[in-house]
């Protein structure tokens, strides 16, 4: 089933992590519900199993973060193992949730052949499973330097990076249809 336009209008919850404040998130999201008004929730699925459960029933839609495949690489990039946020998309996805799920992908970080066959077989399993594949910026390089905050020194995205991103998502069987690619 493909994903179809929201109606006009809506709210996203966002952040950070908007279930980092639990009950404000399940508050809003039920009053949103009961006015009728359109929700989202954008998450980094790193929240309890509890906390997920109780949003089914009041998000439309969850733009899903899914930064890395492997134990070892997400506690590197991100300094956690992910088994919580992969057990909280499988139970989303277990549960017909529609899912965009977000893949930043990272140039020597996280560009590697398991990680998009990882992608492809969710989006194989997962029909309604919208992918988009968000390169990487470097936005925030000025402002970590203002913060004197470590900032690595990734390659930039170039063109060529996107297309061997859509060669290797396609060879590994993700779906095309499922499939988009925001610009760098």
């Amino acid at each position: 089933m493909p994903i179809t336009k929201p109606p006009a209008g809506g709210i996203t919850l966002s952040g950070g992590e908007p279930l980092v404040q639990p009950e404000f998130s399940l508050a809003l999201l039920a009053a949103a519900r009961e006015a009728g008004i359109h929700t989202c929730l954008d998450t980094s699925g790193h929240a309890p199993d509890e906390i997920f459960r109780q949003t089914l029933p009041l998000t439309d839609v969850y733009h899903f973060d899914y930064k890395a495949t492997g134990s070892a690489l997400h506690r590197e990039l991100t300094g956690v193992d992910g088994s919580l946020i992969r057990r909280n998309l499988e139970a989303l996805l277990a549960n017909c949730a529609t899912v965009i799920l977000r893949c930043p992908i990272i140039p020597t970080a996280n560009d590697q052949p398991e990680h998009f066959e990882a992608i492809a077989a969710l989006a194989q399993n997962h029909p309604q499973l919208r992918v988009e594949i968000l390169p990487y910026h470097a936005m925030g390089t000025d402002k970590a330097t203002r913060l004197q905050v470590p900032c690595p020194p990734f390659p930039k995205v170039e063109a060529q990076h996107i297309e061997n991103w859509r060669s290797a998502l396609e060879a590994a069987g993700c779906p095309p249809e499922q499939l988009y690619f925001h610009s760098s």
